[in-house]
């Protein structure tokens, strides 16, 4: 079964949006020491946009493993890239490899294929992938990236309305900060963006600060459950120069 769907457009939301009430994203994960954070946030956006288009609701989650191998694989056979040196590889995944990837391939679903890390793809480079009746594909993605990082960051507002979006951020600093739950944080408008999250909504604080609510994939200890509110409205941490999406139309057809 591989499923795809087809819509004449988004359903929006006025005001403060959080996916997490939506039922929309599923539990946080931990990309431990891989940086496999492009992977796990671009996963995350497809799981939200199923969900949000589902008639029934239902949040399925995917596979990030399956994807993993599959890039692997590729770079081993087509580039001669192996052994340790595919962890820079995985390291260097972009939005677009992935994408494309949802596109063309489909993903199958976390428990036909569960999550075990960067050396289990690197161990698989040989092995046979299994034959998947139930896939999940994408339809297209777009980015968002604007003239200015004002009129990004209108679009950015526009978009996450509509679904949780994949963003960029300079982290290089992130782990030396004490996260609080209800704080609302800002940082220098970095360009060296080197982190990827989920931007899952946004809102006012009660202090009158407007923020982006950011899915992290550090574990559950990390800020709120996993998740931190990122000062909207300054370009903190580069988090408004750009952003992407996955794009997927509204009713459902089986190939």
């Amino acid at each position: 079964m591989l499923l795809r769907f087809f819509s004449s457009g988004f359903r929006s939301i006025k005001g403060a949006v959080d996916w997490r009430k939506k039922g929309a994203l599923a539990p946080v994960k931990n990309q431990g020491c891989s940086g496999v954070c492009t992977l796990m946030a671009c996963i995350a956006s497809i799981e939200s946009i199923f969900q949000i288009k589902s008639p029934s609701g239902d949040l399925i989650e995917l596979s990030s493993q399956h994807m993993l191998n599959c890039i692997a694989r590729q770079y081993s056979r087509h580039k001669g890239v192996s052994g340790p040196r595919i962890d820079a590889v995985i390291d260097g995944i972009n939005e677009v490899d992935i994408f494309k990837f949802a596109i063309t391939k489909g993903i199958p679903t976390e428990k036909a294929f569960p999550y075990k890390g960067v050396s289990e793809a690197i161990k698989s480079i040989k092995d046979p992938l299994p034959d998947f009746k139930e896939k999940y594909f994408i339809d297209t993605y777009q980015w968002i990236r604007e003239r200015s990082t004002k009129k990004t960051q209108q679009k950015m507002e526009e978009q996450v309305a509509r679904q949780p979006i994949v963003g960029s951020v300079d982290a290089s600093t992130w782990k030396e900060i004490d996260w609080k739950e209800d704080k609302v944080y800002s940082g220098p408008p970095s360009t060296d963006l080197n982190h990827a999250i989920v931007i899952a909504g946004y809102g006012t604080h009660d202090d009158g600060t407007d923020f982006w609510l950011v899915r992290n994939s550090w574990g559950t200890g990390f800020g709120d459950g996993g998740y931190v509110k990122i000062k909207r409205g300054d370009n903190s941490f580069g988090i408004e120069i750009y952003a992407s999406f996955p794009v997927l139309y509204d009713h459902p057809s089986f190939d």
